[in-house]
């Protein structure tokens, strides 16, 4: 019986860390902005992507990331990025097939959820006007 138990706990203890949020690291880092879909063949991504990449210098200033689950891939700002795309879709609550884009806070609190393309001034103004946001704009004065 202790053989058993001591398994168990041996089994649990090395699959922690796959149980961890992948979005642990972000926090307090960096604001993210989730995009799902079903694949990367959605236009939707691209358009996505593509409005928010043209807008690099107001992501830095604010500190965002993108991360983009579409299928069973999930890139960061489109490199690779360590997250199952299950796990994720679970802690957000995102149905699978659905185009949905979240906004994080840096608490990793879910701050936006859009079901359509989201134009990046809207997640900018929301953002800005955030606590922790005017916080940040007052110490870089």
């Amino acid at each position: 019986m202790l053989r058993i138990l001591t398994a168990a706990l041996a089994m649990t203890l090395t699959a922690s860390p796959a149980l961890a949020d992948p979005l642990d690291d972000l926090r307090w880092q960096s604001r993210p902005v989730v995009i799902f879909a079903a694949d990367a063949n959605d236009p939707r991504v691209e358009q996505q992507t593509a409005l928010l990449t043209a807008q690099s210098a107001a992501l830095a200033e604010r500190d965002m990331t993108i991360i983009t689950v579409a299928g069973d891939r999930v890139t960061r700002d489109g490199a690779p990025f360590p997250a199952a795309p299950a796990s994720l879709r679970s802690r957000l609550r995102v149905e699978g097939g659905t185009f949905t884009v979240l906004l994080l806070g840096k608490d990793g609190g879910i701050k936006r959820r859009e079901t359509t393309v989201t134009f990046p001034e809207a997640l900018f103004r929301q953002i800005d006007a955030m606590p922790m946001r005017q916080q940040e704009m007052r110490l870089s004065d």
